[in-house]
């Protein structure tokens, strides 16, 4: 897990911050991050949680 990402307000990464999580193989997703701030609510993402993130091309 890397750190924490924002929602709401600019968080800075800490490259000390980091834990080990493990994700299934079923779900395709490269890391997980804290999400702190609350501008994602409507998309139910609350502070506090852990989201997993997968690369993709736009």
């Amino acid at each position: 897990m890397f750190g924490a990402v924002g929602a709401g307000f600019t968080v800075l990464a800490d490259p000390q911050d980091t834990e080990t999580l493990e994700i299934p193989a079923s779900i395709n997703a490269q890391f997980a991050v804290h999400v702190r701030g609350s501008s994602m609510v409507d998309l139910g993402i609350f502070d506090g949680d852990t989201i997993l993130v997968r690369a993709q091309s736009e």
